[in-house]
């Protein structure tokens, strides 16, 4: 995945606000076995997954990282995609930043974590 190798970058950065999450080789990973989705622009790209509530299915922003410009041109994008894929709506798992940034969204959910 030859985009891959360029954006990588922009990966890693996002998975330092998740870091017992996965790494970068663990999400090129789920992409590569289609758990995934890996959308790509020139300085910037935008993970994705499909999750199938009990009442629609809805396309998870997971990481998203470069130039935000671009970042908003991949979500239209993405958009345009997840409808295609019957999502009926979009969501976006990330800090509190990413409010601000992505018009059109509003917080639905807050999630705590806690070490055992």
């Amino acid at each position: 995945m030859p985009s891959w190798a360029r954006l990588e970058k922009h990966v890693r950065a996002a998975l330092k606000y998740a870091p017992d999450s996965h790494s970068d080789r663990t999400v090129l990973d789920r992409i590569l076995t289609g758990k995934a989705q890996f959308f790509a622009y020139e300085d910037s790209c935008m993970i994705t997954e499909i999750i199938k509530y009990p009442k629609n299915k809805v396309c998870r922003v997971w990481i998203a990282g470069g130039n935000l410009k671009q970042i908003h041109q991949l979500g239209e994008q993405v958009v345009a995609w997840a409808t295609e894929q019957g999502c009926t709506d979009a969501e976006i798992v990330g800090r509190d930043g990413w409010e601000r940034a992505a018009p059109g969204f509003k917080k639905a959910a807050t999630v705590y974590r806690r070490t055992l």
